[in-house]
């Protein structure tokens, strides 16, 4: 109630909808970690929907700004870093983003750990379409970072905690569908005008994207179409 009075103003209020949803979240979740990275992710989707509100994302910003100290924990710190690599990354601030996750970032947690690595692959490929000067220089090469990813979904058997056999699919089609994404982008990214050979593969690419569980199925879907 504090947090959400410390919102209320012209500026940053919210519809009863959107003020519905962030509740529910909270009592879906029983750890305040989870509450927070929930929402985040909540307000910055409001941004995006038709049902959203102005200025969701300098909302979510706000938020998260005032939530930090909330936290209980001494990875405070932490998540409030990966909740705002994730706000600039949807703002389109991807060498900040990047920089946030470049510390690296290690949190309690099988699945909020393997969501940054995720983060982090799709921070990479857009800082090498729009600004690859940043990798060259330090020397970040997206073919290795993605392997390693593999290689942490491969190694599930060691784990304290396995993942079940669903949550481990999720993984693997996006680390296979991420792949064939860098691969059509190297290429074919750029060119003005592409064969019937090239927008063949592109379009067998969009189908397995739509056909597939996986994270990030909008953000996969929308570099296909930029071809």
């Amino acid at each position: 109630n504090e947090l959400f009075g410390n919102l209320k103003s012209s500026k940053f209020s919210i519809p009863p909808a959107t003020f519905k949803n962030i509740v529910s979240a909270a009592l879906y979740n029983s750890h305040e970690k989870d509450f927070f990275d929930r929402l985040s992710a909540i307000g910055i989707q409001a941004e995006s929907s038709e049902k959203g509100f102005e200025n969701g994302f300098e909302w979510t910003e706000k938020f998260i700004h005032l939530y930090k100290d909330k936290i209980d924990g001494h990875q405070s710190t932490a998540y409030h870093l990966y909740s705002d690599a994730l706000l600039n990354f949807y703002c389109g601030r991807y060498a900040k983003a990047y920089r946030l996750l470049d510390n690296p970032l290690r949190l309690q947690g099988m699945f909020i750990n393997l969501d940054i690595r995720l983060l982090h692959l799709i921070v990479l490929y857009e800082l090498f379409n729009k600004r690859p000067l940043i990798l060259e220089n330090d020397e970040v090469e997206i073919p290795k970072v993605l392997e390693s990813f593999r290689g942490l979904i491969r190694d599930d058997r060691k784990r304290k905690q396995q993942m079940k056999t669903n949550y481990l699919l999720l993984y693997k089609n996006f680390c296979d569908l991420y792949r064939k994404l860098y691969q059509i982008n190297l290429k074919y990214g750029g060119m003005s005008h592409i064969s019937k050979r090239a927008k063949d593969s592109i379009k067998k690419l969009e189908v397995q994207i739509l056909e597939s569980s996986t994270p990030f199925k909008n953000w996969l879907l929308q570099k296909v179409k930029e071809f």
